[in-house]
């Protein structure tokens, strides 16, 4: 499978995560921003565990 499709996901999160860092060091970043990150970057790395087991069974 292609890298980019296998880990998009993770790639996305991390985009994000770099964007949301440069948005506040150029300026004022709503927190809420960093929690709905976070709550994302949570449910990517649970679907990837849940993805895991699967090909696992």
């Amino acid at each position: 499978m292609n890298p980019i499709i296998r880990y998009g996901d993770l790639l996305a999160v991390a985009a994000g995560g770099a964007t949301l860092a440069a948005a506040s060091m150029a300026g004022e970043v709503d927190p809420l921003w960093w929690i709905l990150w976070g709550v994302f970057a949570a449910i990517v790395a649970g679907a990837r565990i849940y993805r895991g087991r699967l090909d696992r069974h």
